[in-house]
C-alpha cells in the first residue's frame, strides 16, 4: 500500500483548505447575492415613495404657506356663514336695505333654501386638527326684492349687498327705466348663505322687537 509523502500530504491539506475557503465563499456570495437582490427589489418598490418624499421636502415651505393661507381663508369665511337663515332675517335685511339706501322696496318674495356645496372641513375650534373634519353643507336662501331707486342708489345697492357681515350675493338683477317716475324699477334676487354641520353653534338672530298692541285694550283696571 502506497503511502503519501509529507510533501504530498501538505499539498492535499492546502488543496482541502482552498476547497473549504471556496465553498465558504460561494455560500457567502450566494447569500449576499440573494440579500442584494432582495434589497434591490425593496429599493425599487420604495423608490417612487422616496422620490415623492423628496419632492415634498423640496416644496415643504410652499406647502406650509398653502396650509397657513387655507387656515386664514377658513378663519375669514366661517364667521360670515351663519348656521341658519330665517325668513325673518331676510325681512330685517330688506327693511334695512330700504332705510339705509333711501329706496322703496315694493315687494319681497321668498324661496326655499338651495344646496350649494357639500364638503369636509374643520371648524374654527378644530382648525389646527385636520383629523376632526366634519361634513358641511352650504345653502343659499333666495329672496327677490322689487325696488324703486335711482341710478346712484342702484350702484350703492350692489355694494350694500356684498358689504354685509354675513355672506350675501345675488344671482340675477334687472333694471327697467320708468320714464313717468324718472327712476329704475329693479328686481334683484338676493342670496343669504349659511352652513350646517354636526354640533354647529346656534345662530343669534338680530330681529328687532315690534309693538304688538296695548297691554289692556279695554282700559280696565286690575282689581285691587
Amino acid at each position: 500500500m502506497a503511502t503519501l509523502s509529507k510533501r504530498d500530504l501538505k499539498i492535499l491539506i492546502v488543496l482541502a483548505g482552498i476547497l473549504v475557503l471556496l465553498l465558504c465563499y460561494l455560500l457567502v456570495y450566494r447569500n449576499f447575492t440573494n440579500k442584494k437582490d432582495e434589497a434591490d427589489q425593496q429599493i425599487a418598490q420604495l423608490q417612487p415613495e422616496l422620490d415623492k418624499l423628496r419632492e415634498y421636502e423640496a416644496n415643504k415651505q410652499e406647502y406650509i404657506d398653502g396650509i397657513e393661507a387655507a387656515k386664514a381663508n377658513i378663519s375669514a369665511v366661517l364667521p360670515t356663514l351663519p348656521t341658519e337663515v330665517l325668513t325673518e332675517d331676510e325681512l330685517v335685511f330688506a327693511k334695512r336695505f330700504e332705510k339705509d339706501l333711501g329706496v322703496d322696496v315694493t315687494e319681497a318674495t321668498f324661496s326655499d333654501p338651495v344646496t350649494v356645496e357639500q364638503f369636509k372641513s374643520v371648524t374654527e375650534d378644530t382648525i389646527d386638527d385636520p383629523s376632526r373634519q366634519v361634513d358641511m353643507t352650504v345653502y343659499k336662501k333666495p329672496m327677490t326684492l322689487s325696488v324703486k331707486m335711482d341710478y346712484d342708489q342702484f350702484k350703492d345697492g350692489m355694494d350694500y349687498i356684498f358689504d354685509q357681515d354675513t355672506l350675501k350675493g345675488f344671482d340675477t338683477i334687472t333694471a327697467d327705466y320708468n320714464a313717468e317716475e324718472r327712476n329704475l324699477d329693479v328686481s334683484v334676487s338676493v342670496n343669504s348663505y349659511y352652513t350646517t354641520y354636526k354640533d354647529a353653534p346656534e345662530t343669534e338672530h338680530d330681529i328687532p322687537e315690534v309693538d304688538t298692541g296695548v297691554a289692556n285694550p279695554f282700559g280696565t283696571r286690575a282689581s285691587q
